[in-house]
């Protein structure tokens, strides 16, 4: 049962401010009409995404009559245009939930609000789990939504079934709007909500607390199991600048092989694309699987992830003469000119030095393609194609996608971090030289 008092289980409410996220609908307008009645120090906050045309106009409207009525701060953001279509690859739903969530994050950051409280429920939790379920899910996804707390996200309303915020809603007359799109079963949690969980209700009345009782386990199950995983990543998982990298053989060793992959790549990929990464432990050299953030490659005794580079490939960069630092996808390129070599600076892969005279400024520096040659150092200036070269050194195709060059007009004169081009290696040693230096 929801009565006036039930907040005064969550006594962290009453240190600091707190930013009550409002939609319109029953369950949100319940929850702030709670924290009116209980006396609470809190705000009003409302996202617009425009989705429902006038729908979403009338929701606001309403929200902005309760704030007026309760005498409390309303915060107001409307999602239009480049912002929210530039996360549209995530699906409208997901998009318009991390928009959401970045702008309550900043919001509690600029104001000082100490939490957001938001009025996700017991059958929240179980279609999500569900959801996950029937999807294909690890340990985490039979979890449902996290209560949050004593963290900035505080779910008072987490173990309480949808019924008892209808009916404490109802008995206080409170005025609330339908989302018209929660009717539709296009998507696949309305189609959960109206016909899944009904049928289970009827078979298993004792549904409700069976779940919640599940999920208090399993949220202690995951505890070991993260124990574990923290354990054999100490053992298997070797983390660098950008890489993150898996030894097969004691990955395949072990007896719950493919568990453990999983709970190492969970925090970059979903649960289907860890299923699609399994196959990689017993594939060959250069097989990926990838998102739109990051690539898993096989590479000989490892399975090697890496962050995809945000910068499109048809990019270039220009070195002009009097140059020192450039920027670029993996990393900077430092510069200075010098009157003479050092001993090691030709053995040196991420060093390279350009005799002046010969550069025809400003200096290019792209993505090697298909087609380019050059004339590695070292081959008495005999020329060859970068993509056979690359393969002969046994860069992996991942890896190649992360190979420059740096041009002089239209000759390479250093494949970055790998080979200086013959024509540029000035035997004769005479200055003054272009010294140039990868920094990772």
């Amino acid at each position: 049962m929801l009565t006036p008092d039930f907040l005064d289980r969550f006594p962290e409410l009453w240190r600091g401010k707190t930013l009550v996220a409002i939609s319109g609908g029953m369950d949100s307008v319940a929850l702030a009409h709670l924290f009116h009645e209980s006396g609470l120090d809190f705000a009003l906050a409302h996202a617009n995404f425009g989705l429902r045309g006038d729908e979403s106009d009338g929701d606001e409207a309403l929200v902005r009559g309760l704030a007026a009525q309760w005498c409390v701060e309303l915060y107001l953001r409307r999602f239009t245009g480049p912002e929210f279509a530039e996360l549209r690859k995530l699906g409208t739903q997901g998009a318009a939930r991390q928009l959401r969530y970045q702008w309550f994050e900043d919001l509690c950051r600029t104001n000082g609000y100490a939490r957001v409280a938001t009025a996700h429920h017991l059958d929240d939790n179980i279609e999500t789990l569900l959801f996950h379920l029937i999807r294909g899910t690890g340990i985490h996804g039979l979890l449902g939504i996290p209560t949050g707390s004593g963290g900035t996200v505080l779910r008072p309303f987490n173990e309480l079934p949808r019924a008892a915020i209808r009916a404490y809603a109802e008995d206080r007359g409170l005025v609330w709007r339908e989302d018209s799109s929660n009717a539709s079963e296009k998507y696949a949690r309305n189609a959960i909500r109206h016909r899944l969980v009904p049928l289970l209700r009827e078979l298993y009345p004792s549904l409700d607390a069976t779940m919640r009782d599940n999920m208090a386990r399993w949220r202690e199950t995951a505890h070991l199991f993260d124990e574990s995983v923290e354990k054999w990543r100490r053992e298997i998982v070797e983390e660098t600048a950008g890489e993150r990298r898996l030894l097969v053989e004691p990955l395949l060793a072990h007896p719950a092989c493919k568990t453990l992959l999983h709970g190492f790549l969970s925090d970059r990929f979903s649960s289907d694309l860890c299923v699609q990464a399994e196959h990689l432990l017993r594939s060959q050299t250069g097989a990926f699987v990838e998102n739109a953030t990051h690539r898993l490659y096989r590479d000989r005794a490892h399975l090697v992830l890496v962050r995809k580079s945000d910068e499109p490939l048809s990019s270039e960069h220009r070195w002009e003469e009097n140059t020192f630092e450039l920027e670029f996808a993996h990393g900077l390129l430092r510069g200075e000119k010098v009157l003479s070599l050092g001993e090691n600076d030709r053995a040196q892969a991420d060093v390279v030095l350009l005799p002046l005279g010969q550069l025809q400024f400003p200096l290019t520096l792209r993505r090697w393609k298909s087609g380019d040659r050059f004339c590695p150092y070292g081959m008495k200036g005999r020329s060859q194609k970068v993509s056979d070269w690359l393969t002969n050194a046994k860069i992996s195709p991942p890896e190649k996608e992360r190979v420059f060059v740096l041009c002089s007009g239209d000759d390479i004169c250093w494949l970055v971090g790998h080979r200086t081009d013959q024509r540029f290696a000035n035997a004769s040693g005479t200055g003054p030289w272009l010294r140039i230096a990868v920094v990772r």
